[in-house]
């Protein structure tokens, strides 16, 4: 009889993932890089330093899937990325994301919405804590992925970071960058947690 063994914890505690994006989904324009998820998911990335960030994170351990359809317009001074359901457009060598320099336009309800960076979520429906320690009555909850505005924007930019080799935690991102993700899901909001659940 052959026994069988668990893994031992250190194995099993490992975070893995496919934490690099596929190739024909990604977007390079000098400091920024944006990701084509979904149709209505994105990645949007800036960094002080050229090196973007390829590692998983807790939120994100794979970026990996079959690349969407979607086109590109690189003029002299903005870039535009038509995804089906969104309209990206950057300006570019402008340095970190502002309202100034990026936007997202979708259709929400019937009509027409602009997303900037600042734009508060007056409808996000929130996520939730881990943990109630130290809580003593009413506990706040952070921004979730859902959002009665339709769109949601999700910031990972001060993320925990794991090895994509052995899975392990990595030290912090020591140079100025944003990682941001953006939901355009409307009211379908059993689609946005299923497009989150791939990744």
């Amino acid at each position: 009889m052959t026994e069988t063994r668990e893994p031992d914890l250190f194995e099993r505690i490992r975070f893995r993932g496919q934490p690099v994006a596929n190739p024909e989904s990604v977007v390079v324009d000098g400091d920024a890089r944006f990701t084509i998820l979904t149709p209505r998911l994105l990645r949007l990335e800036w960094t002080s330093t050229g090196a973007f960030e390829d590692r998983g994170s807790y939120a994100f351990p794979t970026r990996y899937a079959a690349a969407p359809p979607f086109t590109v317009d690189a003029g002299e001074s903005v870039l535009a990325v038509h995804s089906g359901a969104l309209t990206l457009r950057h300006a570019r060598d402008s340095g970190r994301f502002t309202d100034s320099n990026l936007s997202i336009a979708f259709q929400f309800d019937g009509k027409p919405v602009t997303w900037k960076p600042g734009m508060p979520s007056a409808g996000n429906l929130r996520g939730t804590r881990r943990t109630l320690d130290g809580c003593e009555g009413d506990a706040a909850l952070e921004e979730g992925l859902l959002s009665r505005a339709g769109w949601s924007l999700f910031d990972d930019s001060g993320a925990v970071l794991f090895d994509p080799g052995d899975g392990w935690v990595q030290r912090p991102r020591a140079h100025d960058q944003q990682d941001w993700y953006f939901f355009a899901h409307g009211h379908d909001y059993k689609g946005a947690l299923a497009e989150y659940m791939r990744f």
